[in-house]
């Protein structure tokens, strides 16, 4: 005999829940596009550093300042914080754009974001209040323009988003120094690079990208030999192939993309602020090709 009155109680839970989940996402629309609205306003204030780069696929990677210094990283999938601690990386002053760039050179894995508070806070405590229903409401009214960082508005309220779920307890911390192998150049993170990166790495790979499975070619349009291979460094800790590594005398100041249209030309465009150029009629679709302008030089080196 069918128990209606059951039925009826599990569709009534069935009904709340998509009610919640309506009223949550109708909270979040209103609160983007009084983000959009500050943005407006504060854009030219925060064009110079506050860029929306992240695409929300790929891992975020933030360097923060607390009581103790970590690189953070969210991983989409599987979902969760890594905490990596950094030591006192941005003691004595250190300037935060400076850091991420040193930081990202020495361990290849790209490091865009910063967020340096008073130097008190608990990194633990600071992930429970971020994960809270009132962050993206203080984002939105300017709260998280009053903590010295380069994270666009757009970009926390997503990250708010994908790391509201996450309990505290499930966040990851990891002792680099535990798992590299001796060396006399400790040069990051108070490890050699080649155990930071392959530490790190698997924290970074996008799966996205490995799906492509692209060949990507780099060619060097400026005159910093070491951009080439940082660009690929950047390139193959996320999961890209790159296959050829080659030099030109047309320098050019902005990067550009020829390729078809795919996830990691996507990707690569955001990231880096390249343009996208039309593929030569006959180029095999298999290849990608990514020639760095000097503004990559400028940005990463």
């Amino acid at each position: 005999m069918t128990d209606y009155s059951g039925h009826a109680r599990g569709v009534k839970r069935k009904v709340g829940a998509v009610g919640g989940t309506t009223v949550v996402i109708f909270l979040i629309g209103v609160i983007l596009s009084l983000v959009a609205v500050r943005g407006i306003v504060g854009n030219k204030k925060n064009a110079d550093v506050r860029v929306n780069r992240w695409d929300g696929v790929s891992s975020f990677v933030l360097a923060i300042d607390g009581s103790k210094d970590y690189l953070a990283i969210l991983q989409k999938d599987p979902k969760r914080v890594v905490l990596f601690a950094l030591g006192d990386a941005f003691a004595g002053g250190a300037n935060p754009e400076e850091m991420i760039k040193s930081i990202s050179e020495e361990s290849g894995v790209l490091v865009g974001n910063y967020l340096v508070s008073s130097g008190g806070d608990d990194v633990l405590a600071s992930f429970g209040n971020f994960t809270s229903y009132l962050t993206p409401i203080k984002i939105a009214l300017g709260g998280w323009d009053n903590v010295n960082n380069n994270i666009a508005r757009t970009d926390a309220i997503a990250l708010w988003w994908q790391a509201k779920n996450i309990r505290v307890n499930d966040v990851l911390q990891i002792d680099i120094q535990k798992q590299a192998t001796p060396d006399k150049d400790q040069s990051v993170l108070g490890v050699n690079t080649a155990d930071v990166n392959r530490v790190i790495t698997p924290y970074v790979e996008n799966l996205a990208i490995l799906n492509d499975d692209l060949e990507i070619n780099i060619v060097n349009a400026t005159e910093d030999p070491i951009a080439p291979t940082l660009m690929k460094k950047f390139i193959t800790s996320v999961g890209g192939r790159v296959t050829t590594v080659s030099g030109t005398v047309d320098f050019v100041e902005k990067c550009y993309l020829v390729g078809k249209d795919s996830y990691i030309r996507e990707y690569l465009a955001k990231t880096f602020d390249c343009d996208i150029k039309d593929q030569v009629f006959g180029e095999p679709d298999d290849i990608l090709n990514i020639v760095i302008g000097q503004d990559f030089v400028t940005n990463h080196l």
